[in-house]
């Protein structure tokens, strides 16, 4: 309450050429402050797509590198070295029960 009678004594007892230059140096430095929080909100934001932007290729890197671990690990020779290595051997011929005979059909002694 005090601060206002003071303040209006102040804009009271001023003149009127002393008023403008007064308000537009507030309104200096209002707008001078919106300016720097929007550019400091700016460079914060630019900031942030930089750094999602690094994300996102660093990502789509390692996706890549992993599809050629897949490609190459899922390869026919890479299967028959590892099932080679784990003494395995191939199945030949497969029987198979025919569920309306109940019978198994196929060659047993075509298996190597």
């Amino acid at each position: 309450m005090r601060l206002k009678k003071i303040s209006q004594g102040i804009a009271a007892n001023m003149p009127a050429h002393v008023k403008f230059p007064m308000v537009m140096a507030i309104l200096c430095v209002c707008l001078g402050i919106a300016y720097v929080v929007n550019v400091n909100a700016q460079s914060t934001t630019g900031f942030q797509l930089r750094e999602g932007e690094q994300l996102r290729s660093s990502v789509a890197r390692e996706v890549q590198d992993l599809e050629q671990e897949v490609s190459l690990l899922t390869s026919i020779g890479m299967i028959e070295t590892a099932a080679r290595s784990m003494d395995l051997v191939s199945a030949g011929d497969a029987e198979y029960a025919v569920p309306e005979t109940g019978v198994a059909v196929g060659n047993p002694s075509a298996n190597p």
